[in-house]
């Protein structure tokens, strides 16, 4: 800026950050508390538009490849929690089936358990594809009970064949 800098004034420029002659003011939080550098204590440099022209020109072609990158880790970030809690689903009702057939003594093992838990997911994963493609989005609650239905069928058919 051409004026003098005072306090003040900075609410005025509506920015975070002001770069005046001799000081370069940041905001450090809404509250309106101010930091002030004075210039002198950097090095001599001029900044102008033909210098952040050509920081942005060098700066583009890496921010288009970051945001690609930062997609692709996204939907794998998304991926992994999503199979993580089916697995975790699959695990709790795999035991408490498996417990609750101990208790019957009907002889069936964890591994039968296991296995209709992940009959039940497949289930599940195929209906949540089929609606999202259709472009239909189920309700957690109503995911968990189609999980729970398939689960215990394929349980009470588990049952009757034993």
């Amino acid at each position: 800026t051409k004026n003098p800098f005072s306090v003040d004034s900075f609410p005025k420029y509506d920015t975070d950050i002001l770069l005046t002659r001799d000081y370069l003011v940041m905001e450090k939080s809404r509250g309106g508390q101010l930091e002030v550098q004075k210039l002198s204590n950097f090095p001599d440099t001029v900044i102008d538009s033909s210098k952040i022209n050509l920081w942005t020109k060098t700066i583009e072609p890496a921010i288009k490849y970051l945001f690609l990158f930062l997609m692709i880790i996204y939907f794998i970030g998304i991926f992994v929690v999503n199979m993580i809690g089916h697995l975790l689903l699959i695990l709790i009702f795999s035991i408490i089936t498996w417990v609750v057939q101990l208790i019957k003594k009907s002889g069936i093992g964890y591994g039968e358990c296991l296995k209709l838990g992940l009959y039940a997911i497949t289930l599940l994963v195929v209906i949540n594809v089929v609606m999202r493609f259709a472009g239909i989005t189920l309700a957690g609650y109503i995911s968990w009970i189609i999980f729970l239905v398939a689960f215990f069928a394929n349980t009470s058919t588990l049952k009757s064949n034993a």
